[in-house]
């Protein structure tokens, strides 16, 4: 899709720089990090996905935007130095996500997201970029229905303060699935789902070997009134604290 040049230019010459979240507004928000071999080598874009309605805009982080039209939109920019660049997404949109065919390795941080996301579903799959994190400010609110493989083969360390796993979601499977460098405590990332739900957790923490904590056994199988679907959830989290205890068929 064409570039206009509009909106205000935000590079970031490090991946450290600080973002200051407040004022980003109700937007999605990503950093990328394009380097001196993409310039060298002809690969200095990124390529994601966005679920949007007509008008909703893309701004790269350079001065320059994309407005998107109603539907799945390619979104696809070109950058002419190396350097950090904010993405930011301007109006309604439904999903943002990586995957096949986007340039998810370049994605260094998943930094905020638009209230009227909806699904998350391949969100951040693929982030393999050794810098990749969770922004402090990174939120999956309520009103989010789909997280199927959020962060799947990515190399997340750590889950931001705060972040849960939002209640309105009844589909987990593969969120953070061969997440082998994710080290954080998940005790408190488990919401209260309302009775009556069937929740997919299979796969949810597959071979995500070192997290930490001790899972909250009365949100999770002590719940008779939730019908769960718990393949291998948990399989080879052995540094939980209560791994022993969790029962056959969640891990």
């Amino acid at each position: 899709m064409g570039d206009g040049k509009e909106g205000v230019m935000m590079l970031f010459p490090t991946p450290f720089s600080p973002i200051p979240i407040q004022t980003l507004g109700d937007v999605s928000a990503i950093m990328i990090e394009i380097t001196a071999a993409h310039i060298s080598g002809g690969t200095a874009y990124h390529t994601f996905f966005i679920v949007a309605t007509a008008g909703c805009k893309v701004y790269w982080g350079d001065g320059a935007s994309s407005t998107l039209s109603a539907g799945t939109n390619t979104c696809t920019h070109t950058y002419a130095g190396a350097g950090c660049y904010l993405i930011q997404i301007k109006g309604a949109h439904t999903r943002l996500y990586h995957g096949t065919g986007s340039t998810a390795a370049k994605v260094i941080e998943a930094v905020k997201l638009y209230s009227g996301v909806t699904s998350c579903a391949s969100s951040f799959r693929d982030c393999l970029n050794s810098k990749f994190k969770m922004g402090n400010g990174l939120r999956f609110h309520n009103g989010i229905t789909d997280c199927l493989y959020a962060f799947l083969n990515s190399s997340i360390k750590r889950i931001a303060p705060g972040f849960t796993l939002p209640a309105t979601c009844s589909n987990f499977y593969g969120m953070f699935q061969n997440d082998t460098e994710l080290e954080s405590d998940i005790s408190n990332i488990i919401p209260e789902w309302p009775p009556g739900r069937t929740i997919t957790l299979s796969y949810a923490f597959f071979y995500a070997q070192k997290v930490t904590g001790t899972l909250p056994a009365s949100k999770l199988w002590g719940r008779t009134d939730i019908t769960w679907i718990p393949t291998q959830a948990f399989t080879s989290a052995t540094h939980l604290t209560n791994y022993a205890s969790i029962p056959a068929g969640w891990k």
